[in-house]
């Protein structure tokens, strides 16, 4: 724990908590972890993978598929050890679940390209969404009792692309291809927020489609049948790619609610928190 140690302190002395995430499988980027989060020891002590290669690096991915039983297991301890050491450190706001892809609820990207196919492979069914919603609901479960005083954070969003429902349904839908799974992550999100978890979407854009999606009415309803629950929105880095995330100024009045120049009004979605990457916090300051 040394390393996380080290972390919780640097920030800690600063005055500041932290958001501890734990991720299972990941994509790009330099550090190794990008291309195997999951330690070695735990496929070697028989929990079931796929592996890939990563679409822009071309290095080899290697993940876990998250309903095998050994891996769940395996996990559950580590959540366990995990909470019994940090659960009520008063540095740490939140601890971010550990689900699918980027720890979210995302299964697979459309990129690699096979990355849904060989979780279909592996028992996922794209019409059914399971095992994948029972496996979200199995792991909110023991991170809810491992962490009985910090609180816990999930983030949201579509569990694959559309490819994985059918050529049919990538034609009917725009950009993202995202898949038909937001009602069922709509379910998931009510659930959590009844066990008192906080909701959060890290793809907020200043954009006309960000209010196509479904998540602004989803906070809606969450927040009319849980008065007490916590939500937020985060943006996924629209410094490198105003063009797609749009202008910062318009991306929190979206968040928010209210009148956005020449766009009319919007309700409000009552989220309890707004997060930026520290670019665009300068960028939308004042």
């Amino acid at each position: 724990w040394a390393e996380l140690d080290q972390f919780i302190k640097q920030w800690g002395d600063g005055g500041k908590k932290v958001i501890p995430r734990i991720a299972l499988y990941t994509s790009g980027g330099a550090n190794p972890t990008s291309y195997q989060a999951t330690p070695q020891w735990v496929f070697d002590a028989g929990a079931d993978f796929i592996t890939l290669i990563d679409s822009d690096t071309g290095k080899k991915l290697v993940w876990p598929v998250p309903w095998d039983l050994v891996f769940l297991r395996k996990y559950e301890n580590f959540v366990r050890v995990f909470g019994r050491r940090y659960d009520g450190h008063p540095a740490i706001e939140s601890v971010e679940i550990g689900l699918g892809l980027f720890a979210t609820t995302r299964l697979a990207l459309r990129n690699p390209q096979d990355a849904a196919e060989k979780f279909i492979a592996k028992g996922f069914d794209p019409d059914t969404k399971q095992p994948w919603m029972d496996t979200i609901r199995k792991v909110m479960q023991f991170h809810r009792e491992a962490f009985e005083t910090t609180p816990l954070r999930m983030t949201i969003t579509h569990f694959t692309n559309c490819a994985a429902v059918s050529r049919a349904l990538c034609k009917s839908v725009e950009s993202d291809n995202d898949d038909d799974s937001a009602p069922r992550v709509g379910i998931l999100a009510k659930e959590a927020a009844a066990k008192g978890i906080v909701i959060h979407y890290h793809n907020l854009m200043g954009t006309d489609r960000f209010l196509a999606r479904p998540w602004l009415k989803l906070y809606e309803e969450i927040h009319a049948q849980y008065p007490h629950a916590k939500t937020s929105f985060g943006t996924d880095n629209p410094t490198n790619n105003a063009a797609r995330y749009g202008i910062i100024r318009d991306i929190v009045r979206y968040a928010f609610g209210g009148n956005i120049s020449g766009k009319g009004i919007y309700p409000q979605s009552h989220i309890s928190y707004l997060s930026l990457y520290a670019d665009d916090i300068a960028r939308s300051t004042p």
